[in-house]
């Protein structure tokens, strides 16, 4: 299964703390209140209970989705998933451990080499993609 490390809404990225936060998920089917991107389907019980109070019946089960402003869907951020440069939650400031592709190991060389950015971003940055970078430039020395 691959990892959730974090969401997408409102055109920005999120933390799985901060959108769980930001963004209450409930069933698609009955509403009941439920956190964002449980694993498989919401319990038929569960929601046929809860559609029977509503005076709603039968029915697959739903599943726990949360909407954004504009009301699309807010969606998973993969660790898998290859961005073009590092990315933070839009709240808290935290990296999500995503994959990059060759142009955002790029991108966090040539920010590393410029000293262009926050220290502490680019420290975190430099641990983070210690690998790639090695497999960027071999020459550079493990500390």
């Amino acid at each position: 299964m691959t990892q959730v490390v974090g969401y997408t809404a409102d055109a920005d990225t999120y933390c799985k703390d901060c959108a769980a936060k930001l963004y209450p998920a409930h069933c698609t089917r009955c509403g009941m209140p439920g956190k964002l991107f449980d694993p498989g389907w919401h319990d038929i019980h569960e929601c046929n209970e809860q559609l029977n109070q509503q005076g709603r019946y039968g029915g697959s089960p739903g599943y726990f989705a949360a909407y954004d402003m504009e009301g699309n869907e807010v969606a998973a951020i993969f660790r898998s998933d290859e961005w073009d440069s590092p990315v933070h939650c839009a709240h808290c400031h935290t990296l999500l451990h995503v994959d990059l592709t060759s142009d955002g190991v790029e991108y966090v060389k040539e920010s590393l080499d410029a000293g262009d950015g926050d220290p502490e971003v680019l420290a975190e940055w430099a641990e983070e993609y210690r690998w790639e970078l090695q497999q960027l430039s071999p020459d550079l020395e493990e500390e």
